[in-house]
């Protein structure tokens, strides 16, 4: 038996959570949000496994759109993310579609494109009350739909984006709709085939006024809403198997790895998962005392594994959200797909 930590991961259930999801969007394009590496569950093996069923995929960092290419991946990538010197050269040679929040940074691109001959396909970021990243006026999109026209041999604006900052929040995520709808105007006046998009998995379950031209899918790919909900039903892709390395009797009222606390049952046993594994060292779901980097104490188990099947569980315990564990707890295991 293997005292490797595991993730079954389902494919079968992640194609089930695609179809569920294209009941919501209609007409409007897929792109799947496979960055972190799939939040955890491997970059290549469900962008292999999306490919026949989306239109595209969103990434964050270079090394993540040069893996899919060289992983044969032929369909539309779009980095989420700034590009700088040192990378974005090798994003155009890759035939990488860009994110420009900034009008420095489409100086860069068009620089880089001229000089390697090419046109770059690019999608403005565009901030509408979230403050992170994008053009947030009328004059700097305006400004910056001049400068691609100028530029047009090297430049080709493809599309606009923005986030919700809280798509649970119905007021506020209308607000950044009606800011997005303006900021847009111009663009489509540009080009009238700029593919937008607004909804992520929270702006999708908001309904059709949030759909527009595609929508990017993460959290709800892997088996979980970003808040509840009754309006989709979906399965988790991963489980995470710690392995039993033994088990104690006897083990009531006295201490249980670090710490002074004392154990309030008789029997436990030591699971092969610790913080190094993504788990907190305190505050987590059931694990007795606080946890070590490798190993843990938890209520007696009878077979082989500690099994962790649905990680929000472990998220409220932290008071966090699914996307953070999702990406701490499987980054160390082993991936078995099925």
């Amino acid at each position: 038996m293997s005292k490797q930590i595991t993730a079954e991961i389902s494919i079968k259930n992640l194609l089930y959570n695609v179809k569920q999801v294209k009941k919501l969007i209609g007409k409007s394009k897929f792109c799947a949000v496979i960055k972190a590496d799939a939040y955890g569950h491997g970059l290549t093996e469900f962008a292999n496994a999306l490919y026949p069923n989306v239109d595209a995929y969103a990434v964050s960092l270079e090394s993540e759109c040069v893996k899919l290419r060289q992983a044969g991946i032929d369909k539309e990538i779009i980095l989420l993310t700034p590009v700088f010197t040192d990378n974005v050269e090798r994003l155009i040679l890759n035939k990488i579609t860009l994110s420009v929040s900034t009008e420095e940074e489409l100086k860069l691109i068009y620089r880089y494109a001229k000089k390697l001959g090419r046109v770059v396909k690019i999608h403005f970021a565009l901030n509408t009350g979230m403050n992170r990243l994008g053009f947030s006026s009328e004059s700097e999109v305006l400004n910056a739909v001049n400068y691609v026209k100028k530029h047009k041999n090297n430049l080709f604006l493809t599309g606009a984006f923005s986030h919700l900052g809280n798509a649970k929040n119905v007021k506020y995520a209308n607000c950044q709709r009606k800011q997005f709808e303006l900021l847009v105007r111009l663009i489509k006046e540009y080009n009238v085939n700029a593919t937008l998009h607004l909804a992520s998995s929270g702006g999708v379950l908001l309904g059709e006024k949030f759909l527009y031209d595609m929508v990017r899918v993460g959290i709800m790919l892997y088996g979980y809403t970003p808040y509840k909900t009754k309006k989709i039903t979906l399965k988790k892709t991963a489980t995470i198997l710690a392995p039993i390395l033994l088990s104690r009797d006897n083990v009531f009222n006295k201490r249980v790895m670090y710490g002074d606390k004392k154990c309030k049952t008789n029997s436990i046993s030591v699971a092969r998962i610790g913080y190094a594994d993504g788990i907190r060292r305190e505050k987590t779901y059931g694990v007795i005392g606080n946890a070590c980097m490798d190993v843990s104490a938890v209520k007696k188990v009878n077979g082989n594994n500690f099994i962790i099947s649905d990680l929000s569980l472990l998220s409220k315990k932290y008071h966090t959200i699914t996307y953070e564990t999702l990406v701490s707890v499987l980054k160390r295991a082993e991936r078995i797909y099925k």
